[in-house]
């Protein structure tokens, strides 16, 4: 089963996919993501944020930190926690692409 994700940047929304699971860069270490998660908020850190879509593919961007959010979906019929994942943060560059040095 998978959960929505949105992913913004302070410039603009760059992702709106269902997940089966997000591996988060949080403040702390490496957090995982899936299904019917309890709803939380994490502070992001440095580090790669990878998702895995409901498609089969996988999406990598590098991140500098930010705000990580888990929430209930009121609309979900099925009212499992989890459902909407959606992720803040600043700096979200492909990781094919390594992000541009800080000035």
């Amino acid at each position: 089963m998978a959960f929505s994700c949105v992913v913004v940047t302070p410039e603009q929304q760059i992702l709106d996919e269902s997940l089966t699971q997000a591996i988060i860069p949080a403040a702390d270490g490496l957090l995982g993501i899936l299904t019917h998660r309890a709803p939380l908020l994490a502070k992001l850190g440095k580090g790669p944020l990878r998702l895995d879509l409901a498609s089969g593919q996988r999406k990598t961007f590098q991140i500098e930190g930010g705000v990580a959010q888990m929430k209930d979906d009121p609309d979900n019929d099925h009212q499992a926690p989890g459902l909407a994942a959606p992720l803040a943060g600043r700096a979200f560059t492909p990781s094919a692409h390594p992000p541009s040095p800080r000035r």
